[in-house]
C-alpha cells in the first residue's frame, strides 16, 4: 500500500501479528488489514508522510543470535532496508539495546490456550444445594438433638421407674425402652422424613422430637427446591487455568517462532529453576522448530498442544472462528504467563521520526481511539469468553447415565414417605 503525500516516502517493515496486522498475498504486493493501517492512516495523513510496506520474508519480529546479530524485522531495520516497523512489537531489553521505540500504542499479557473442555455430569449434584458451612451446621444439628434427646429421655425414664419403683407400672409404661435406639430413630428418621413406628414419651421430649421434626422440615423443602437442578447441572473441569497448572499438567506447548516468549524462552535463564514459566517451557514443543500459526491453532484446538501467545491473538482467533462457524473451539487461561509488555513501533537509533510520532500516538492512546479500532478486530469474541457451560442456550447437552447417579444414591438410601 502506497499513501501519496508532498513529503518523503517512508518504508515500513511489516509481518503477521493478530490482531494488529494481517499480511496476505505475495511479499512484493501484500494486502494488508488489521488495526495499525487505520491507525498508521491517521498518523501519516497527520504528518504528511507517504508511505509504502515492506514485507518481511520470514514474517516474524526477530530475535538475536549467539553472535549478536539479528533475525526478521529488526534484522532488516537494522541494516537499514526499512524506515521504520509498521506493526508494534513487544518491548525486550534486547530491542532496546539496538533500537529506539516509540510511545506505547498497546500493552500486552502472555497466556495459553487449550482445546475448550466438554460440559460433564457432575455426580455430586446432590449435595450442592447446600453449602459445606451449612452441612456441617446440619451435622453439628443431628449430634445436638440426638444428644439431647437422649439426655432428656434418659432423665424421663429415671424419673418414670423411681416413682413406679414398688408398685405395679401403668400400662404405657410397660416394658423396657432402648433409649439410645429411640433416639436415633427418631433423630435420624424426622430428618430424612421416614415414618417412625414408636411415639415419644414424656411432654419433655415429646417437645423435643417437636421442634426438631419442624427444624428437619424446613431443611428438607430447601435441600429439595434444589436439588432437581443440582443434579443436572453441568460440570466443567478446566486442564489447567494458571501457570502452575499448566506445569502440572505437563500438556506440550508452542510458542509463534520469532516471538518475544520464544526468544526468550531460548535462553536457560528466562526464570528461577523450577518456576512455574521454566517447567512450561520445559514441555515447549516450538523452541527449535518452525511451523506456521495456522499449524499451531489447528492443533490446539485438537488438543494436542496448548498454544503460548499474546492474549489478544488468541482473542482474535476466537472472533475469527466464531464469527466463521458460531461456536467456541478453545478457551483462554484466565491468567498470565508473563506480565504486561508494551507494543511499540520500532525505529533506528536517534530516528527523528520518534519526535513527530510520540505526541500523536499519546493522544490517539488518550482520546480511546487505539482501543476503538481493537474492540472492533475481535467484537465477536465476546461469547467465547464468557465462563464454559454459561452458553446453554447455544450448546444443548443430552443427558448421560451419569446425570442420574445421584437419584440412584438417593433411591438407594431409601424412599420418602408419599405426601397425603
Amino acid at each position: 500500500m502506497t499513501n501519496s503525500s508532498t513529503r518523503p516516502c517512508l518504508r515500513l517493515g511489516i509481518g503477521p501479528f493478530m490482531p494488529y496486522m494481517y499480511v496476505d498475498g505475495p511479499d512484493d504486493n501484500p494486502i494488508v488489514t488489521g488495526i495499525l493501517p487505520a491507525i498508521l492512516d491517521i498518523i501519516f495523513n497527520h504528518l504528511g508522510y507517504c508511505y509504502e510496506y515492506v514485507t518481511v520474508p520470514s514474517r516474524s519480529g526477530g530475535f538475536r543470535l549467539p553472535n549478536g546479530s539479528w533475525t526478521g524485522l529488526v534484522n532488516m531495520l537494522l541494516q537499514k532496508e526499512f524506515d521504520m516497523s509498521g506493526l508494534p512489537l513487544a518491548l525486550t531489553h534486547e530491542r532496546y539495546q539496538a533500537l529506539d521505540m516509540t510511545e506505547f500504542l498497546y500493552i500486552e499479557t502472555w497466556t495459553a490456550g487449550f482445546k475448550r473442555p466438554v460440559v460433564q455430569s457432575d455426580i455430586s449434584g446432590f449435595v450442592k444445594p447446600f453449602s459445606e458451612y451449612v452441612w456441617l451446621f446440619i451435622v453439628a444439628a443431628i449430634l445436638g438433638v440426638l444428644a439431647t434427646i437422649w439426655i432428656v429421655y434418659t432423665s424421663h425414664e429415671s424419673i418414670v421407674k423411681s416413682k413406679n419403683r414398688g408398685g405395679r407400672a401403668e400400662s404405657d409404661h410397660e416394658g423396657t425402652p432402648n433409649v439410645t435406639q429411640e433416639s436415633v430413630l427418631w433423630t435420624i428418621a424426622l430428618f430424612l422424613a421416614q415414618s417412625v413406628t414408636k411415639l415419644p414419651r414424656g411432654n419433655s421430649v415429646r417437645v423435643m422430637t417437636g421442634v426438631w421434626l419442624l427444624v428437619s422440615l424446613i431443611l428438607t423443602t430447601v435441600y429439595r427446591s434444589n436439588l432437581k437442578a443440582m443434579l443436572i447441572l453441568p460440570k466443567v473441569v478446566l486442564p489447567f487455568d494458571s501457570p502452575e497448572e499448566l506445569a502440572e499438567s505437563r500438556i506440550p506447548t508452542w510458542i509463534p517462532r520469532g516471538s518475544a516468549m520464544h526468544t526468550a524462552g531460548l535462553k536457560s535463564d528466562i526464570s528461577p529453576p523450577g518456576s512455574a514459566l521454566a517447567r512450561v517451557l520445559q514441555h515447549s514443543i516450538s523452541l527449535d522448530q518452525s511451523m506456521d500459526i495456522s499449524w499451531g491453532v489447528r492443533d490446539m484446538i485438537a488438543g494436542k498442544h496448548a498454544m503460548i501467545s499474546p492474549r489478544g491473538s488468541l482473542i482474535t482467533i476466537m472472533h475469527d472462528t466464531f464469527s466463521k462457524t458460531g461456536q467456541c473451539f478453545y478457551y483462554v487461561m484466565s491468567e498470565d504467563l508473563l506480565g504486561t509488555v508494551q507494543l511499540s513501533i520500532l525505529l533506528r537509533k536517534d530516528s527523528p521520526l520518534k519526535a513527530e510520532l510520540d505526541p500523536i500516538i499519546r493522544r490517539l492512546r488518550e482520546f480511546g481511539i487505539l482501543d476503538h479500532e481493537y474492540k472492533k478486530q475481535v467484537a465477536n469474541a465476546t461469547e467465547c469468553l464468557k465462563p464454559i457451560g454459561s452458553q446453554g442456550a447455544r450448546q444443548l447437552r443430552p443427558l448421560d447415565l451419569g446425570d442420574f447417579y445421584g437419584v440412584f444414591m438417593l433411591y438407594a438410601g431409601g424412599e420418602d414417605v408419599p405426601e397425603r
